[in-house]
């Protein structure tokens, strides 16, 4: 009896896991490569935590609000915590880049796919993209779906601290 009590709880735990950040995180490098948008090596110089909603001008919040009154759990997503990286770029592999300090956003929760890694003066190889691949939880309103010199990266991605191996693939990669 106490086993299948066991049993009960691994499965019911293992349930609760499926409905968590679900994604495929590429086999390669070079799969990583090709499906990624931007991709840089470069030192965090400031980390910070911010709501999701401060992603949006007042008026983009309020249409949100208004959009989806009916539906009260879209609109606490406003509330969700993001991690907010300075980030300074030291090498572009792949990519264009306005400037050498960008902003790079994740969910600071990793069932909401986050990457809660960035620490201050760590460098890191970053899988980026300037879509907020957050903003399908607002399709329905008018808000933007880019920041200017912003970017995105999640656990989807290899996204990592810094590692000389990696790096030189992706020197290779880029030419």
């Amino acid at each position: 009896m106490k086993q299948l009590k066991i049993l009960f709880v691994l499965l019911l735990m293992g349930t609760f896991s499926t409905y968590a950040c679900k994604c495929t995180t590429p086999e390669s490098i070079k799969d990583a490569y090709q499906g990624s948008e931007i991709i840089i090596n470069g030192r965090v110089l400031k980390t910070e935590h911010v709501k999701f909603e401060s992603l949006f001008a007042e008026s983009e919040v309020e249409d949100i609000k208004r959009t989806y009154s009916d539906e009260n759990t879209q609109a606490q997503f406003l509330d969700m915590d993001l991690i907010k990286v300075e980030f300074r770029v030291e090498r572009l592999y792949k990519g264009d880049l306005a400037e050498q300090i960008i902003t790079i956003y994740t969910a600071k929760s990793r069932a909401s796919c986050g990457l809660p890694i960035f620490k201050k003066d760590q460098e890191y190889i970053a899988y980026l993209s300037a879509n907020n691949y957050m903003s399908f939880l607002f399709n329905k309103s008018n808000a933007r779906k880019v920041l200017p010199n912003s970017y995105w990266t999640n656990q989807c991605t290899l996204t990592q601290e810094f590692d000389l191996t990696v790096d030189q693939k992706l020197c290779d990669l880029s030419g």
